[in-house]
């Protein structure tokens, strides 16, 4: 069939909205590849590529936890201000909350590394090919 008829073969339509700069490096990418066309371009890249789902539930966490430490940094902060002084125990829960972040956002990292590496672990494959 020629490329002519082909693309008549195409009746639906998908509007995409991007900011300028993914649009910057949407173009970039499309004329790296030698496509003919966007539609061409999205078919190849969709059809060469895994698509994962992941469960993005744990960055609400880590992100609560996140404003609830600025919110503790904003008090002890107040407090220091009004004081001229700061409370030990106030650092010590501060580093606390701190760690708790931290081993968080690691879980979370260690789970999406697995997953490129086609080692879903608790993330959902779209494509198990």
């Amino acid at each position: 069939m020629s490329e002519k008829k082909e693309k008549h073969l195409r009746t639906e339509r998908l509007t995409l909205r991007f900011s300028k700069e993914e649009l910057d490096f949407i173009n970039l990418r499309k004329s790296q590849h030698n496509a003919n066309g966007y539609s061409d371009f999205v078919l190849s890249v969709i059809a060469n590529q895994k698509c994962y789902i992941v469960d993005t539930k744990p960055l609400l966490a880590v992100a609560a936890e996140l404003n609830s430490i600025g919110t503790n940094i904003n008090q002890i902060a107040k407090v220091a201000n009004i004081t001229r002084s700061v409370y030990e125990k106030d650092i010590i829960r501060l580093k606390e909350r701190v760690e708790e972040l931290q081993n968080a956002v690691s879980r979370y990292y260690k789970l999406t590394v697995a997953a490129k590496e086609g080692k879903p672990n608790g993330l959902h494959e779209d494509n198990p090919d």
